[in-house]
């Protein structure tokens, strides 16, 4: 559009005389959003987006503003589903200057459509654990929120004011502002919106990948159903306490009715014994279910830390040995040829045990920041894994060929991590496969969902090892042939780009290996 803009303003300069953008009818646009809005419920994502793009452009050439503003809320929400977000942030500057020019046309504050932007932005900088940035955008909204003075934005200000403090650890300010919500619900009796902002909250929490705040909702939400019964119970207790009291001045208008007012009584007084008993047991639960989550809570944190410990306790090691094995490396070095076995068994055990010391390393930070996950670049599927099978050719086997079967398509995925792990797929490939063929291929699964698969013609792995493959110190006998923690470490990385790896269990020629990821 920019291009034609310029050459319509170059033809005017040139041949003096006005000319104007063509534009699409409106009609034409309100299909554009109609189609989006189709390919979204169908989840085909990729050309919604295309269409809630096209639309958010079309509606703001023709000044249809606030039509184009919600495309653009739309399409930042399919980028930040796909993990687009430098397009998201984007997109979103381009939505903050069309508010702009509505404001300027209508002559009218844009206040709930500031709002609204400001929320997209507190949302995708909670998601990739950018807290000042998080903290500027609530800011932001609670100064648009000041100049509304509405009581449905207050609200949502306190539930995102929750989100974002129990999401960087601040649990007790989290526990104010839930609670302080909470009690708005409560006073009014939305007990209906009370659970329906806890189930947001937890939404939220495992699309911005919070595992506190997943926890402290949960918790939260049991504690407040617990007491909600409680409440239920006690207005239970309160009717049939009043109903009681009715029979009661009933039978003292109705002394005829004597005999029919002892049963009466008698059996209001059963119910009471009963509900009674009830609220005991009721009570008796609820002290249980406090004191089982306390203990829970108490639990994880304790989890949290002995994590963290444990992690900067292998990174001082690790640090530690390296120093040793450099002197150990030095000596065995120099040892005289005479003892050439006992230098080379020297020189293979220490490089066993400066690789083991390093993996359990790679494998300890991977496994606590797995909710963090890898940048993305754009990648050439052809021309990576041409690249990838000159690296391993040198290695191979006399007997052994590599061929490669990738198509000339773009994928967006962490380059440097995503070589590291086919790299130890492809050198286990060679290093067990004597003669025959290695494949390197991919596949397109679906929209966003694509396979690299490894395989060999070599011996395969025995059935009995195949349930460990994956786990982590299953497999160490011999550290100078290897520590086992390769495959676990390509299978936590997996984990971190959105895949999975796996082993075919079918494939009976040798071993293939399936890597799928999301991009």
């Amino acid at each position: 559009m920019k291009r034609h803009l310029l050459l319509s303003t170059l033809f005017c300069l040139l041949f003096g005389y006005t000319t104007t953008y063509a534009q699409l009818p409106l009609a034409k646009v309100n299909e554009f959003q109609t189609q989006a809005t189709q390919y979204a419920e169908n989840k085909e994502y990729g050309k919604a987006l295309s269409l809630y793009q096209r639309a958010f452009t079309e509606y703001a050439a023709i000044k249809e503003y606030q039509s184009s503003i919600d495309c653009g809320m739309k399409a930042v929400e399919l980028c930040v589903q796909q993990s687009s977000y430098k397009e998201a942030f984007d997109l979103l500057r381009e939505i903050n200057q069309v508010i702009r020019k509505q404001a300027s046309l209508s002559g009218k504050p844009q206040n709930i459509n500031y709002f609204a932007l400001a929320k997209e932005r507190f949302l995708l900088n909670l998601k990739l654990r950018n807290q000042a940035q998080a903290s500027a955008q609530l800011e932001r909204m609670e100064e648009i929120a000041k100049n509304m003075n509405d009581v449905k934005i207050n609200n949502e200000l306190l539930y995102l004011q929750t989100a974002f403090d129990y999401s960087f650890g601040k649990n007790e300010a989290g526990d104010a502002s839930l609670q302080k919500l909470i009690n708005i619900y409560s006073s009014e009796k939305q007990f209906d919106e009370i659970v329906n902002c806890y189930q947001s909250l937890i939404n939220l929490s495992k699309q911005v990948n919070s595992a506190n705040l997943t926890a402290h909702m949960y918790v939260n939400f049991m504690m407040w159903s617990d007491s909600i019964n409680a409440a239920k119970s006690r207005e239970e207790f309160e009717t049939l306490q009043q109903k009681h009291n009715d029979s009661l001045d009933e039978s003292e208008h109705l002394g005829k009715r004597l005999s029919y007012r002892m049963y009466i009584i008698m059996a209001i007084g059963i119910v009471l014994v009963v509900v009674a008993l009830l609220l005991i047991l009721l009570f008796i639960n609820q002290i249980r279910l406090k004191a089982s989550n306390r203990s829970y809570k108490k639990k994880i944190q304790t989890a949290n830390e002995f994590s963290e410990l444990k992690t900067q306790f292998i990174h001082n090691i690790s640090s530690q040995i390296e120093p040793s094995l450099n002197v150990f490396n030095h000596i065995a070095n120099s040892l005289p040829d005479t003892l050439k076995n006992e230098k080379v068994s020297l020189i293979e055990q220490s490089n066993a045990i400066g690789s083991f010391t390093n993996h359990i390393s790679e494998v300890t930070t991977l496994e606590t920041s797995l909710n963090t996950p890898f940048a993305v670049d754009a990648i050439n599927v052809k021309a990576f894994c041409d690249e990838l099978a000159e690296t391993i050719t040198p290695k191979l086997q006399p007997n052994v060929t590599l061929s490669v079967d990738a198509p000339k398509i773009q994928i967006k995925a962490n380059k440097e991590q995503l070589t590291h792990l086919l790299t130890h797929l492809l050198e286990n490939a060679t290093e067990y496969t004597q003669e025959g063929t290695i494949r390197l291929e991919f596949k397109k699964r679906g929209a966003h969902t694509h396979q690299f698969i490894v395989s060999d013609n070599g011996p395969g792995i025995a059935p009995e090892k195949q349930a460990d493959l994956f786990k982590p110190f299953k497999q160490v006998e011999d550290l100078t042939k290897g520590d086992g923690l390769g495959l676990p470490i390509c299978s936590l990385i997996a984990t971190k780009m959105n895949g999975s790896l796996t082993l075919d269990k079918t494939y009976k020629k040798g071993a293939k290996f399936i890597l799928e990821i999301q991009s």
